[in-house]
């Protein structure tokens, strides 16, 4: 796992950090180039998605695939589902102002996050504390990337 190199390339950081944990190494300069990350507005969703599927076409086993749902119970059974399946997720958090990565969890009571920007690196929430931070405006509140 790795810092984001900026204040702002939280998107690019998250991508790589997943794909590390994938055994794929990419440096954020080129994954943030795939993206589309701006230092002003960071990167969007669709950004985060192009740059996983152009990635897909190097590397096989990279099958990305969004999540959007509207309920918080869904969504964690969906995360859970993907790592149970070995997958790790990429999750917009922060009232959808930063990118961290699921990378997997301990029984059912604990999720492992990697946030780029945190001096901790690695952080444990329980369900709860996840859909906290997870929570989004709109519609579909939990979005994240299955990768």
């Amino acid at each position: 796992m790795r810092f984001q190199s900026t204040q702002a390339s939280c998107g690019p950081a998250a991508l790589r950090n997943a794909l590390l944990a994938r055994g794929i190494e990419r440096s954020e300069e080129e994954l943030a180039k795939l993206s589309g990350y701006n230092a002003a507005k960071g990167t969007s969703p669709k950004g985060m998605m192009r740059a996983l599927i152009m990635i897909a076409k190097d590397e096989p086993g990279v099958l990305p695939a969004p999540m959007s749902e509207r309920q918080e119970d869904v969504a964690l059974l969906r995360l859970r589902a993907a790592h149970d399946a070995g997958h790790v997720a990429i999750l917009i958090v922060d009232n959808d102002e930063h990118w961290v990565v699921s990378f997997g969890t301990l029984g059912r009571d604990i999720f492992h996050i990697s946030d780029s920007a945190d001096s901790e690196m690695v952080l444990h929430y329980s369900p709860q504390q996840l859909v906290e931070r997870w929570r989004g405006p709109g519609r579909r509140p939990f979005y994240g990337i299955i990768v």
